[in-house]
């Protein structure tokens, strides 16, 4: 798949998102009156298109099959943005499709990840304050509940795409199996508007029946003077992830509403209930014990001043000064300190 530029209108695109319709309700080149979301009555389709993400290459295993019930029509929405309100604009942008001669081994899929801004009118969210550096969104929550639905025991993760707009900073996405964080699927340190792409999950592929995916957007609006609201408008922010993966499952994607409360497409009961986030519990903390070691003081004060020649052992009151002092004076030793002290305490 490759998105098939208008050179001179290029600079006013945003995105184009597919989706299939069915017969009777939408006839060929039809022009849709609603332009903001999928049309009423069709389903999410197989590709998404944004700034910089202009080609999509699936692997010789995995394919999107083409019709199929309810899937007579081919829709594309392509959103534009226009801050000149420049008019008598013609653009001509479309998708290239490269259809193979056999039908592969598995259907891929895409996942949705909303937190925010793709369904304003009932998403509970507090606008993003302006004036901080650094700013987390409250994340979504995939639950359990939703993923234990799917048919196959585990799914292979292709790539990921992240989607926010001009405060967008860094995403991640994370993953909980059982009450235990299993890795990172994907992080996005550094992210741009102008520069989006479907990029592989590195090395974490493999998504089991059951496991939780937390999505985090973090926002920078340092510059901002006024709060930022939540909506598909580039003045407002957005929170969305995409996943393309194999096999295709029922599940289409979980959207945030409100705190406690996600909706999860596909899945055969959609409201659900989850917590803020899953977390790893802390260790407890437990006395281990008298960690003053004569040999070990002995070397410290010799690292401070040189091999004394001699030294009187100062009382067991005094350690917390020397430890002090040494450690003021060589940071570099902290790690041996540290050591030290718990190897020969």
């Amino acid at each position: 798949m490759t998105l098939a530029e208008d050179t001179q209108t290029f600079r006013y695109f945003h995105h184009m998102i597919s989706g299939w319709c069915p017969e009777g309700a939408y006839t060929h080149l039809q022009t849709l009156e609603e332009c903001d979301m999928t049309p009423p009555g069709c389903s999410p389709g197989f590709f998404i298109f944004t700034t910089g993400n202009t080609a999509g290459v699936l692997p010789a295993e995995a394919g999107i099959p083409i019709g199929g019930v309810g899937k007579r029509f081919l829709a594309l929405q392509v959103h534009y943005y226009d801050p000149s309100s420049n008019f008598g604009i013609q653009d001509s942008v479309g998708v290239n499709l490269f259809i193979a001669d056999s039908l592969r081994p598995h259907d891929a899929g895409l996942l949705t990840l909303a937190a925010g801004g793709l369904w304003p009118e009932r998403q509970i969210l507090a606008d993003i304050p302006p004036g901080l550096q650094n700013y987390a969104a409250e994340p979504v929550l995939l639950p359990s509940s939703c993923t234990r639905e799917w048919k196959a025991e585990e799914v292979t993760v292709l790539s990921q795409l992240y989607h926010a707009h001009g405060a967008g900073t860094n995403m991640t996405t994370e993953v909980f199996r059982g009450s235990q964080r299993i890795g990172m699927l994907r992080q996005e340190k550094l992210y741009d508007y102008n520069f989006q792409t479907f990029a592989p999950t590195g090395s974490f592929r493999k998504l089991q029946r059951g496991d939780e995916l937390l999505f985090t957007c973090n926002y920078n609006t340092s510059s901002r003077r006024s709060p930022i609201k939540w909506g598909g408008g580039v003045d407002a922010e957005m929170c969305l992830s995409f996943l393309m993966y194999y096999p295709a499952q029922e599940l289409k994607g979980v959207w945030y509403v409100e705190d406690g409360l996600v909706y999860c497409e596909g899945a055969s009961h959609a409201w659900h209930n989850v917590s803020r986030a899953p977390s790893a519990p802390s260790p407890p903390c437990v006395s281990r014990g008298n960690l003053f070691s004569q040999p070990a003081l002995d070397l410290l004060v010799a690292m401070n001043t040189g091999k004394p020649t001699d030294r009187t052992p100062p009382l067991q009151g005094q350690v917390g000064q020397v430890a002090v002092a040494v450690f003021a004076a060589r940071m570099s030793w902290l790690l041996s300190f540290a050591s030290l002290f718990t190897f020969l305490a």
